[in-house]
């Protein structure tokens, strides 16, 4: 990815935490939301239609988030690349997927 389009999703992403009112700083919470944003950013080249949708695809990701977190912290596996488990997750933002992670088990087999 050039550089122009990864400054263009920081500072989309960063509007949207500003706009959500979202003052969780927790390097890991950034983490994981950066990546799922970034990838709905990339999947909507675009097209994005209003501020619902873009409030909508942050409430998934943070629901998502809280089932993340939960299972991380139940610690029935060690991770040592939290970037890399977050990057294979599939949200399925682009369409209407429940944003509840039934599958986040499936990562520690």
């Amino acid at each position: 990815m050039n550089s122009c389009l990864c400054a263009l999703i920081e500072k989309y992403s960063n509007l949207i935490l500003a706009l959500e009112d979202d003052n969780d700083f927790r390097p890991e919470w950034l983490c994981f939301y950066r990546i799922q944003m970034a990838s709905w950013i990339m999947q909507m080249s675009g097209h994005c239609d209003n501020l619902t949708q873009v409030h909508e695809v942050y409430t998934r990701i943070k629901e998502a988030w809280c089932d993340v977190e939960a299972y991380l912290n139940e610690g029935k596996f060690n991770i040592c690349n939290q970037t890399g488990l977050f990057k294979t997750i599939d949200l399925h933002l682009e369409g209407n997927y429940d944003p509840h992670l039934e599958h986040v088990e499936e990562l520690g087999s």
